[in-house]
């Protein structure tokens, strides 16, 4: 058989089957692509909880770090609670952000109880601390009492300041 006579004999029809035999052939493959590839992501999603269940470090959520970013004062208290048991250095990031930028009276209390934590824990008292560190905290405990804040009200009447 010659070349024309060949192509003269194929018809919508045929055209029809041979469109339909490539259709059912590539939904086939894709099935079989997607059952073997299914596993995968289902042991990759194990593999990723896994991870983040054996990390050392606390995992923070992105989304309350973004909103802390912004002076989300829930969630900057949402992340203290969930740093409560992390190194006290950790946690005074989100506060300075949270004294400094968005001037919040909580935060700048907070900032005043680590830095006298830090002190504490190294068995230096608030009477000997370096004049430095001192003025930091006193600044941060006279922010917060100005702005209200009922933890350094009575912090400040605790050491006797005005």
């Amino acid at each position: 058989m010659n070349r024309k006579s060949l192509l003269g004999r194929i018809t919508m029809k045929h055209v029809f089957f041979i469109v339909l035999t490539i259709a059912i052939v590539w939904m086939a493959y894709s099935m079989l692509l997607v059952r073997r590839l299914a596993p995968l992501a289902e042991e990759k999603q194990i593999l990723k909880a896994a991870f983040l269940a054996n990390q050392k470090e606390p995992y923070i959520n992105e989304h309350l770090d973004t909103l802390v970013w912004y002076g989300d004062t829930s969630a900057y208290h949402e992340l203290r609670e969930h740093m409560h048991d992390e190194p006290t250095a950790m946690q005074m990031g989100y506060s300075l952000m949270m004294a400094i930028r968005h001037e919040y009276p909580a935060a700048c209390f907070d900032l005043y109880a680590d830095i006298v934590d830090i002190y504490d824990r190294m068995g230096i008292g608030m009477d000997s601390m370096d004049t430095g560190s001192k003025e930091l905290a006193m600044l941060f405990l006279r922010k917060a009492a100005a702005k209200g804040d009922p933890r350094a009200l009575k912090e400040i009447k605790l050491l006797g300041l005005k």
